[in-house]
């Protein structure tokens, strides 16, 4: 959830302490910050049903895939 935000505080982040500390990437993150935030809000609705609709499915595929390696 607020996957956007989310990118966006690492941006911010890592111009500090990252590897490239891009004052660019920065500031473009600083400047994306209040968008993201509002969208991320805006698509919640959207977003919760889909992440709960993912995790299931990925649930799934680990059950799969764990019986799948234990059968000889």
């Amino acid at each position: 959830m607020y996957g956007g935000t989310r990118i966006d505080g690492m941006l911010i982040g890592n111009s500090f302490t990252g590897p490239d500390r891009s004052a660019a990437l920065g500031a473009f993150g600083l400047v994306d910050l209040p968008f993201s935030l509002v969208m991320d809000t805006l698509l919640l609705p959207l977003a919760i049903p889909l992440e709960g609709h993912y995790h299931s499915a990925c649930q799934q595929q680990t059950v799969a895939d764990t019986t799948k390696s234990a059968t000889p």
